[in-house]
């Protein structure tokens, strides 16, 4: 699982679902991979607007991986547009859990694939 993807996902249980404070899911336990993929600028520059720049700071801290740039200064500057393609489009999630911060709900990722099933007093 992508670290972009991390930033789009929140908790998805019935109390959860459409508040603000279940994003976004914490990971936990997680072993990181690296991918290395081509640098699309394009694909960066159209991503950079979606991206929920308080919540990827949360997660990189999450992971003892802290920003150390802004989105403004990625806009201005080729390398960090890099470094951030680096962090959200080849840095993985191979294993590990995602843990919901309001309700504390476990959603693991194996295998790079994150299960987000709920069993049914959830939904």
């Amino acid at each position: 699982m992508k670290l972009l993807t991390l930033n789009f996902v929140q908790c998805a249980t019935r109390d959860c679902a459409g508040r603000q404070d279940a994003f976004p899911l914490a990971p936990q336990n997680v072993q990181l991979a690296a991918q290395e993929t081509d640098l699309d600028p394009d694909f960066m520059a159209n991503i950079l607007a979606k991206i929920d720049w308080p919540g990827l700071e949360t997660s990189l801290n999450q992971l003892g991986r802290p920003l150390t740039f802004t989105k403004e200064q990625v806009e201005q500057d080729q390398n960090l547009l890099k470094e951030l393609h680096s962090i959200l489009i080849e840095t993985t999630i191979q294993e590990g859990e995602l843990v919901c911060p309001r309700c504390s709900h476990i959603y693991h990722v194996k295998d790079g694939i994150a299960s987000f099933l709920l069993p049914p007093h959830l939904v």
